[in-house]
């Protein structure tokens, strides 16, 4: 990208990420001097904040559903965060071989129901 910057006096970024949950390589980003203005300028975010909402984007796999015609309604979309968070700590716990039977999602009691009696927190 530096060297199509300077030999062709182009502008712009690229962001690379990771494709799902067990790819574990960081961000790659690149941006020239104006795209990062812009970035900040139109954006409000830093480079490194818009690398890490894409993979956030993209490992979620909330992007399946993404319909550019109809907006979703908010009741949809918190429906479809908590099947993922739930099939993700299904996913943890039985490749962590801690259980293979099905622990339902305790939000409620988050601390004393998942973390405390598994040892799984959420992050991000």
């Amino acid at each position: 990208w530096m060297a199509l910057c300077s030999r062709l006096g182009i502008e712009g970024f690229y962001i690379a990420v990771r494709g799902g949950v067990k790819d574990l390589s960081r961000p790659k980003l690149f941006f020239s001097e104006k795209a990062e203005k812009f970035a900040h300028a139109v954006l409000d975010l830093e480079p490194w904040h818009l690398a890490l909402k894409l993979k956030a984007f993209v490992v979620s796999g909330l992007d399946i559903n993404v319909s550019t015609t109809q907006p979703r309604s908010l009741n949809k979309v918190i429906s479809e965060c908590r099947t993922h968070l739930q099939d993700e700590l299904d996913y943890i716990l039985r490749e962590n071989k801690i259980t293979n039977g099905k622990i339902t999602m305790n939000y409620t009691n988050y601390e004393h129901s998942i973390v405390k009696c598994y040892g799984v927190t959420l992050q991000g």
